[in-house]
């Protein structure tokens, strides 16, 4: 596998590929290795020989891959994620042609993504606040206390802005400025960009920070830099905790357990089209860097449209 671990330190220090894209790659390229050579080729140091692949190799497995099971989303990037693989083998010399070039990768599943209402989003909002409402006297601790504010900034922040749950969790707090409405965003490929915040998602977060700072100074002592979103030990939060949490608020509001924090940023995007704002502005605020990947949630408003229409048009 030492080919692989070159490929990987490459697209390291060449596409500056972060460490979540690193792993799809050596997933993908490992679990093609052990289709064409079976389970040994799973250790480290099996000497896999990658210029024995042919073409026929390169159909059978995505054949496999999709009778397998498989969504045509993930059948496709495990093909574009060994081509890059043979791409690199042929440029170092060690084989001679790229049996994944020509592959035809298959159709894109036209799957149109699911939104909240603003009034399910509403519910959600406020299901920290009424967790917390709800617990008995001894469960109402301090730090419940500064976790119920936590977690309302948390759902606002990711509603308000449309960023990622793993762009949310890394964020440290002078990259927002509160006074101006803004957070300074790293999302995927390092790539930096300004997101929005709303005067609700501000509030929220002002009292967010307020009440971790009253909770972990409170017997004073020099103040350090702390995450923006600790957990009851003062780590950061994980996108698994966050995601763990919002379980909870879920089954408060009354919405369905299948959805998740990602699900935030499609309604935040869907929402702001409903309100005419303009495609290429949304774009930025994602992060998109193809307009064909924003335009989905055009389709989206297009069909919620149609859904009302069909509901108060007396002919339709």
């Amino acid at each position: 596998m030492k080919r692989l671990e070159a490929f990987l330190e490459e697209m390291a220090k060449r596409k500056d590929a972060s460490p979540h894209t690193l792993a799809a790659y050596a997933a993908d390229a490992k679990a093609f290795a052990r289709f064409r050579w079976g389970e040994a080729a799973g250790k480290a140091d099996f000497a896999a020989p990658w210029e024995r692949v042919g073409k026929e190799d390169a159909r059978a497995y995505l054949a496999a891959t999709l009778e397998d099971g498989r969504s045509s989303a993930t059948a496709r990037r495990h093909v574009s994620a060994l081509r890059s693989f043979w791409k690199f083998l042929m440029r170092k010399g060690v084989v001679k042609m790229n049996p994944f070039a020509n592959v035809a990768m298959p159709r894109r599943a036209k799957r149109l993504p699911t939104v909240l209402t603003t009034l399910e989003t509403a519910k959600l909002m406020e299901a920290p606040r009424k967790r917390y409402e709800e617990l008995p006297r001894a469960g109402k601790t301090p730090f419940a206390a500064y976790a119920a504010k936590r977690d309302r900034a948390i759902l606002e922040t990711l509603y308000a802005s449309g960023m990622r749950i793993s762009e949310l969790c890394n964020l440290p707090e002078d990259a927002l400025d509160l006074r101006e409405g803004t957070v300074h965003v790293t999302g995927k490929g390092r790539k930096e960009r300004i997101c929005l915040l709303g005067r609700t998602a501000v509030a929220a977060l002002e009292e967010a920070i307020a009440a971790r700072d009253a909770f972990f100074w409170a017997g004073g002592g020099k103040r350090v830099a702390r995450p923006l979103f600790m957990g009851h030990t003062g780590a950061r939060l994980t996108p698994r905790s966050v995601e763990r949490a919002l379980k909870t608020y879920l089954a408060i509001a009354g919405l369905p357990e299948t959805v998740t924090p990602h699900k935030l940023r499609h309604s935040f995007a869907t929402h702001l089209l409903d309100a005419g704002a303009d495609l290429r502005g949304v774009q930025e605020l994602l992060g998109h860097a193809n307009l064909s990947t924003t335009q989905i949630y055009t389709h989206v408003s297009v069909e919620r449209l149609k859904q009302a229409y069909d509901d108060a048009h007396p002919h339709a």
